[in-house]
């Protein structure tokens, strides 16, 4: 596995967010995370990203089993772990291309010195940097948009547009927010495709998404959350046939089959 979380918990106050959780995630392999709003998905992701600190259990990444339960966001980052969030998150006021070469600032080694003085070795990295950029813009096809300004992209687009920021990142595992949140049946199956192709790569990925076409379509496993409780993992056909599953997510039982 290249990503075990044991027993993570995690609370606010008196609220608890998260409550004993354990989930991995093996090389090139796609796992769902799915669940009703409230039910602790995002704090999950805050969790593994270092955004929040857990109050219990271990994290651990990568071949060696390195535990990054508490390091820093920026530390996390280094060490192969990229994300997606709910909204989509560019620098407006940034070009397509700007935007992905910003993906890149943990891979570089550039010093202050080297840049303030435009060393050949800086300029040759920038090189480097752009032919990459470019390469990514490419892979989700937005590589006719590299000069527009990244707020000018409409939403289904700067959604591909943050996925190749966070591959610029070079991570191991790539963790995504509801990405097809506000896409069109196109734009979904595009995005399906891209995700498809990054695994294929060898990038394990972890996704959280409320459409279940997509869930069901991309995922070899998926864990279900309610309530800060993990109550179910297994295959997709098993998850849509489990009643608790059913009762606190996906409707009706009847109705599981047309999700």
């Amino acid at each position: 596995m290249i990503l075990e979380v044991k027993n993570i918990s995690k609370h606010f106050g008196g609220i608890s967010a998260l409550n004993n959780i354990s989930i991995a995630v093996a090389k090139a392999e796609i796992v769902g995370l799915i669940g009703p709003n409230g039910a602790g998905k995002t704090t999950f992701f805050n969790c593994i990203t270092g955004i929040y600190r857990p109050d219990a259990g271990k994290i651990t990444f990568g071949e060696y089993r390195e535990e990054i339960t508490h390091f820093a966001a920026h530390r996390i980052s280094e060490r192969g772990i990229a994300r997606t969030f709910q909204s989509a998150r560019v620098f407006a006021s940034m070009s397509v291309l700007e935007n992905v070469m910003a993906g890149t600032f943990s891979r570089t080694c550039g010093k202050l010195w080297g840049t303030l003085i435009r060393s050949r070795r800086i300029l040759e990295e920038e090189e480097a940097v752009r032919r990459r950029s470019e390469e990514l813009l490419r892979f989700v096809k937005l590589n006719s948009r590299a000069s527009s300004l990244a707020s000018s992209l409409p939403f289904g687009l700067q959604r591909r547009l943050e996925i190749a920021r966070a591959l610029a990142a070079e991570p191991r595992l790539l963790l995504m927010d509801e990405p097809a949140a506000g896409m069109n049946a196109g734009e979904k199956q595009e995005l399906l495709e891209i995700i498809r192709k990054i695994c294929a790569q060898g990038i394990s990925i972890l996704i959280i998404e409320h459409d279940m076409k997509v869930v069901m379509g991309l995922c070899q496993r998926i864990a279900v959350l309610d309530s800060g409780e993990k109550i179910y993992e297994g295959s997709p056909q098993d998850v849509q046939s489990n009643s608790k599953v059913v009762e606190a997510y996906l409707g009706k039982k009847r109705d599981a089959s047309k999700s």
